[in-house]
């Protein structure tokens, strides 16, 4: 039942509306009845009730001020007003400082609007309770993902990891348990453009969620830099279709739906089933593949299985000492190419190495990384483009060196240059003409 204070200083009024007013069969219970504004705040401090009914007028410490000292130590306490005072100044004072209703003493003799007004304060009630049912357990729900995402990160919190998983409905002895990567493309970009960064994660996470519900257990978990870990629980539907082909199918869906959404890309990484013990290690190897060709698998569902190499065997050949000249293959190739699409794996094919093992490698011997050095390529070759004087546009100029997007080809521009691509143009265009 939901606690009432009732006070007024005519003990006549407290026991006509203990009379008239149908409190216990409304669900509510008097716990104190009172005939000061200073009792009554020690009673709240006491009973934390859900409902304080109090008259304006009374002497010392009056009803303003007792909703004021309420509101600071029972804020969620429904208080409404009950006067013999119609005055519109003091009804706008004890609205404006939180009561939830004003009504007059007179009114509440005829039992009708005695019991509409309780029936309205007990939705309010159910309302409030509602309300904080649903901050707990989204607050529990957010501590739940942290605790997984804890044990993905670290290896940390296995046992409760595990009741957290259980709790979303897994089943921790499944063979069918995925770990996804869902990074939205040019998050840099994105970032600026929202006036709340962090409302359009939340968003996104609970739109993500919503989506894996339908295909069975399943959640997002925001990381960083537009980064979002997916794990899911996913079951053959038929025979014929395996859990790791309907995975693919529910990941391009969402890509579809995110971009429909939000109008925005992303990449989903996805990889091969891992039992609990060892979604550590599968979340390390997802992370360094995701860093390592993020900036070229633009809007794409990216099926490491299919790889020629696991990303599972980085480490043992990671202590190979391969020999780094087919680097300059890859330089030359790069050169030769810029302009064309070109991926990880078409690079490592070219040099004979995996792609982690070329990454490296790229780095150490040129002091560069691969897309930045590609980069480069395009944005010198654009350079060169600018200053012919054939009046081809800049969108005409950026296709010719690999970019389709303007815009992106305008930041890269400006990024190695210090200009955007007009300024390059008239600036070379005003030292021709003083030459």
């Amino acid at each position: 039942m939901y606690k009432v204070i009732l006070v007024d200083d005519d003990e006549l009024v407290r026991i006509g509306l203990e009379t008239l007013m149908s409190f216990s069969a409304k669900g509510f219970r008097i716990v104190d009845a009172l005939s000061s504004g200073a009792q009554a705040l020690e009673s709240i401090r006491k009973h934390q009730p859900d409902v304080v009914i109090t008259d304006l007028y009374m002497p010392e410490f009056d009803g303003l001020q007792l909703i004021r000292q309420c509101k600071k130590i029972c804020p969620d306490a429904i208080i409404v007003v009950l006067s013999c005072h119609n005055d519109i100044d003091s009804i706008k004072e004890a609205l404006h400082l939180g009561a939830f209703d004003y009504q007059l003493k007179s009114s509440i003799v005829d039992p009708k609007n005695a019991d509409a007004l309780l029936d309205r304060i007990a939705s309010a009630c159910e309302l409030r309770l509602s309300g904080k049912t649903a901050s707990q357990g989204k607050q529990a729900e957010l501590g739940r993902k942290q605790t997984i995402l804890n044990f993905l990160q670290d290896g940390s919190n296995a046992v409760t990891a595990r009741q957290a998983l259980l709790r979303r409905g897994f089943d921790i002895s499944s063979d069918h348990t995925f770990l996804a990567g869902m990074q939205l493309d040019n998050y840099d970009a994105i970032s600026r453009m929202v006036d709340n960064e962090q409302a359009l994660l939340t968003k996104i996470e609970e739109y993500v969620d919503e989506i894996l519900e339908m295909f069975g257990s399943g959640f997002c978990m925001y990381v960083q830099d537009g980064l979002f870990m997916l794990l899911l629980q996913v079951n053959s539907v038929t025979a014929v279709i395996s859990p790791y082909s309907r995975l693919v199918s529910i990941c391009e869906r969402l890509r579809v739906c995110m971009k429909n959404q939000f109008l925005h890309t992303c990449s989903v990484y996805i990889d091969k089933s891992t039992p609990f013990d060892r979604l550590p290690q599968s979340y390390k190897a997802l992370m360094q593949e995701i860093v390592t060709t993020r900036s070229m698998n633009y809007d794409s569902v990216i099926d490491l299985v299919s790889y020629s190499a696991s990303i599972y065997k980085r480490e043992t050949e990671d202590e190979i000492d391969l020999p780094s000249h087919p680097v300059e293959n890859v330089v030359r190739y790069i050169e030769a190419n810029f302009a064309q699409p070109l991926t990880l794996d078409d690079l490592a094919r070219e040099a004979n190495f995996s792609k982690y093992h070329l990454c490296r490698k790229f780095k150490e011997i040129t002091g560069t990384g691969i897309v930045d050095y590609i980069q480069r390529c395009r944005v010198e070759r654009a350079k060169e483009l600018l200053r012919e004087p054939d009046g081809r546009y800049i969108f005409n100029i950026a296709q010719e060196v690999g970019f389709n997007d303007a815009s992106y080809f305008n930041r890269i521009f400006k990024k190695y240059t210090g200009f955007t691509p007009n300024e390059f143009q008239k600036l070379e265009d005003c030292q021709k003409s003083e030459g």
